[in-house]
């Protein structure tokens, strides 16, 4: 994912008030919750970050054909 990128909402459990999440960082999405409820201050992605994400983009696409995905 690219900074700016959006990520999901969040809404209040009746569905309104939603908000927007953005990627704050360009890089690899590596963990995010699966909690449907989340508080202020939770983490709802991890991201790791690189100096050149291109360079690692291409070893995964090479690791993913490697394994047939």
């Amino acid at each position: 994912m690219k900074k700016g990128d959006l990520l999901g909402e969040i809404s209040n459990p009746y569905g309104k008030d939603t908000v927007k999440v953005y990627a704050t960082n360009t890089g690899i999405i590596i963990g995010m919750t699966l909690s449907p409820l989340v508080n202020s201050g939770n983490a709802l992605f991890h991201i790791a970050r690189f100096e050149d994400s291109s360079a690692v983009e291409e070893e995964l696409v090479d690791y993913d054909e490697a394994l047939d995905i």
